[in-house]
């Protein structure tokens, strides 16, 4: 036999070896991009819920501040509680200082706890 006809002989021997390897690589890049995509959602799912949180503090806080300067009754800090419990959140800090008032409120969201604050009085 000739040496170049035993070289081919070999190489196909050895692509005959490699069957199935590309399912496995196909695979293995499946669940890299479903994991890569899992975290980017997770990601912007905390992130909404961050910017939820910020938009409900501060209606807590406007909500407050009617309360405190005389458009709505009720005592300033149960109305922004009321309306902070509302929207999921608990309220956290409410202080009045002078005409303005201070809200925090947090959130547990997938087991990290958000907070946001706001502040409402005259400018």
């Amino acid at each position: 036999m000739c040496p170049k006809v035993g070289a081919l002989v070999r190489i196909r021997a050895n692509f005959r070896a490699d069957r199935g390897s590309g399912t496995i690589l196909a695979i293995g890049l499946i669940f890299t991009i479903l994991g890569i995509m899992t975290l980017v959602l997770a990601v912007g799912y905390q992130s909404l819920e961050q910017r939820r949180l910020q938009s409900t503090a501060d209606a807590a806080a406007i909500a407050g501040d009617d309360a405190l300067r005389g458009l709505n009754t009720g005592f300033a800090c149960q109305i922004a509680g009321v309306i902070a419990k509302a929207a999921g959140a608990t309220l956290d800090r409410c202080r009045i200082v002078e005409s303005d008032i201070y809200i925090s409120v947090c959130q547990r969201t997938m087991g990290i706890v958000l907070e946001a604050r706001a502040r409402s009085g005259p400018i």
